[in-house]
């Protein structure tokens, strides 16, 4: 039995094998998925390799030889190691893509804030006038309190030395003495 080519360029073995299988576990493993995509990029090549050198589509048997190859333990490991290499910098990619995003909005919203913000100076000068204004009703409160507690006609003689209840005096010359 010679070796024929595929016809039509068909390249579908006629016994079935588990290359899918071996490389990708579950619908959700995404490494396998890869994985078996570099599979199928290095059969591609394969048979791009054997029509460029021999004019031809590969055998059946050279397609079934290039499948077993395939599936060795070593073959399968490796197509997941260069999956999860490939997703790892894509990761990575897609994370200082990520980072660099929320730095820029985070400056961004921080220059905002800070160009809404108060100069130091109108902060300072706020900040006295609310504090005198405090000292004043403060002073103004211990006035009240003074003055209800002695009258005000005490707190104004003790503060002013002004007497409320006297009149004033008509006073008269005195003569000078001698």
């Amino acid at each position: 039995m010679s070796a024929q080519p595929l016809a039509s360029g068909s390249i579908t073995p006629p016994t079935p094998h588990t290359t899918y299988s071996s490389l990708v576990e579950s619908d959700a493993d995404l490494v396998g998925h890869v994985a078996y995509a570099f599979y199928k990029r290095d059969k591609l090549k394969f048979c791009e390799h054997i029509r460029a050198t021999h004019g031809r589509s590969p055998t059946q048997q050279e397609v079934d030889v290039f499948i077993q190859t395939c599936n060795l333990d070593t073959r399968l490991q490796g197509y997941r190691a260069e999956a999860e290499v490939l997703l790892e910098r894509f990761t990575e990619y897609q994370l200082e893509d990520a980072v660099e995003e929320v730095r820029r909005e985070s400056n961004e919203r921080l220059a905002a804030k800070l160009s809404e913000s108060k100069s130091w100076g109108r902060s300072i000068a706020e900040a006295l006038v609310g504090s005198l204004f405090v000292a004043m009703m403060w002073a103004l409160l211990v006035v009240l309190l003074y003055a209800n507690k002695v009258g005000t006609d005490k707190m104004a003689k003790d503060i002013f030395s002004i007497d409320l209840n006297s009149s004033p005096q008509q006073s008269s010359p005195q003569p000078a003495s001698k």
